[in-house]
C-alpha cells in the first residue's frame, strides 16, 4: 500500500519534470547526461558490433563512441557511396564528436577512398544524431577541404519546411540545413539515397531508402536490437506500417492518409527492401521483415497488456509508473523506468483519447472509463 502511494507520487512529480524539461534544448540534455554519469557503457546481453564494418561496397557504418543504456553500442554513422565523393548519415554526439571526426576524416576516409563529404543527412533532431554536425564543419573548415551542405526534415509553419522558422521538437539551432522533401532522391556515386518520412520517434524522423542495397537506413524509428521510444505513438505505428510495406514492395500509394507526410512529386517506384541499417545495433539482414513486424506487434501487445492489468485494478486510480512495473517487469533496468513510464502515458493519452480510460484531475492517476470497466 505503501509502495503504490510513493509511485502514484513519484509518478506525478515525475510528470510536471517532463513538461518543464520539454522546453530546454534537447542538445543539452547529452551533455549533462555525460557531466552526471560519465562515459557510458555498452548495456550488457546486446549482440556485438564492431566499431567500424564494411556494410557492402557503397555503404560503411562506424560507432559513434557514445556507448550507453538509450544508445546501446552507440549512434551509427554511416557513409554512403563508392567513389571520391560521399555522403554520411547522422554525426553521433557533441561530447565524443572530437574523436569520431578525427577518425572519419583521418582513418576511415582515406581507407576507403574518398576525398570529399557532399552532404551531411540527418535521420532526426536527437543530441546523439545531430550533435557532431557543427563539430565536423569547423574541423573540415579549418582543414581548408570544402563544406558540406547539411539536410534535415524541418517542420515550419508553412508545412513544407522551406521557409520561415522551425516549430517543430526538434530544429536546427546550431547549423544551418536544408529541407528534405518526401521522396528526395540525393544521387552519389554507387549509391542513390530516397527520403522516406517516417514521424513517431520524432515528428522530424526520416529514413533513407539505400536502393542498390534493398535497404532501408530507418534511423531510430527501427533499431538493430531492442525497442525505440516514441513521442507519437499513432504516427509512430504509421511509420513501422509503412516501411513494412516497402519490403512488400507495396509503395506506389501508401504515402496517403499517414499523418506528416507529404505528397511526393517523386514517381519514383522503390525496389523491395532486405535490409534494416539502423541507428543503434546491428545490421540486421536475416529476417528483417520479420524483424519490423516483430516492432508492429510489440507495440499491438502492449497496449492490450496495459488495458489487461487495468481491467485488474477495476475502479481502482493506477500511476504511470505503477503501470510500468507491472507491465514491463522486474527485469526493466531502473534506468530505464522514466522511458518506459514515457511510453506508457503515450499509450494511456492515446486510450484517452477514444475513451477507453481516464484520467484523474492534476494527478497522474489512470483507471478505466466506466462505459469501459
Amino acid at each position: 500500500m505503501l509502495q503504490n502511494l510513493f509511485l502514484q507520487l513519484l509518478s506525478t512529480v515525475v510528470v510536471i519534470l517532463r513538461l518543464f524539461v520539454s522546453r530546454i534544448r534537447f542538445q543539452y540534455v547529452g551533455r549533462l547526461f555525460h557531466l552526471i554519469f560519465g562515459p557510458g557503457t555498452v548495456p550488457k546481453g546486446l549482440p556485438y558490433v564492431p566499431p567500424f564494418e564494411v556494410v557492402s561496397p557503397r555503404c560503411h557504418r562506424m560507432l559513434a563512441m557514445n556507448p550507453g543504456v538509450h544508445t546501446l553500442h552507440g549512434t551509427n554513422i554511416y557513409i554512403c557511396g563508392s567513389g571520391k565523393v560521399r555522403a554520411i548519415v547522422d554525426t553521433g554526439e557533441i561530447i565524443t564528436a572530437p574523436k569520431v571526426v578525427a577518425k572519419i576524416l583521418d582513418e576511415v576516409l582515406p581507407a576507403i577512398g574518398c576525398e570529399q563529404i557532399r552532404c551531411v543527412l540527418l535521420t532526426h533532431g536527437h543530441y546523439d544524431h545531430v550533435g557532431g554536425v557543427t563539430v565536423l564543419l569547423q574541423e573540415l573548415e579549418r582543414r581548408g577541404m570544402q563544406r558540406p551542405s547539411v539536410h534535415k526534415r524541418r517542420i515550419t509553419e508553412s508545412g513544407n519546411g522551406c521557409g520561415g522558422f522551425e516549430t517543430g521538437a526538434f530544429p536546427a539551432v546550431d547549423f544551418d540545413c536544408q529541407h528534405l522533401h518526401e521522396g528526395e532522391e540525393i544521387v552519389l556515386e554507387g549509391a542513390t539515397l530516397t527520403v522516406l518520412y517516417c514521424p513517431g520517434h520524432t515528428d522530424d524522423s526520416v529514413a533513407f531508402v539505400l536502393k542498390e542495397d534493398f535497404a532501408v537506413l530507418s534511423g531510430d524509428s527501427v533499431l538493430g536490437c531492442g525497442s525505440s521510444v516514441f513521442d507519437d505513438l499513432h504516427a509512430y505505428m504509421e511509420s513501422l506500417r509503412r516501411i513494412r510495406l516497402h519490403f512488400l514492395c507495396q509503395n506506389t500509394d501508401e504515402n496517403e492518409g499517414v499523418d506528416g507526410v507529404e505528397k511526393s512529386n517523386s514517381d519514383t517506384r522503390l525496389p523491395p527492401l532486405h535490409s534494416v541499417y539502423p541507428g543503434h545495433g546491428p545490421v540486421v539482414r536475416e529476417r528483417a521483415l520479420a524483424h519490423v513486424d516483430a516492432y508492429i506487434s510489440n507495440r499491438e501487445s502492449r497496449e492490450e497488456q496495459l488495458l489487461v492489468e487495468m481491467q485488474k485494478k477495476g475502479a481502482c486510480w493506477v500511476s504511470s509508473l505503477e503501470l510500468v512495473r507491472v507491465v514491463y517487469g522486474d527485469t526493466l533496468p531502473l534506468a530505464l523506468w522514466i522511458p518506459a513510464q514515457g511510453n506508457l502515458l503515450l499509450y494511456l493519452k492515446k486510450l484517452q483519447h477514444t475513451q477507453v480510460v481516464q484520467r484523474a484531475p492534476i494527478l497522474d492517476l489512470w483507471r478505466l472509463s466506466q462505459t469501459t470497466a
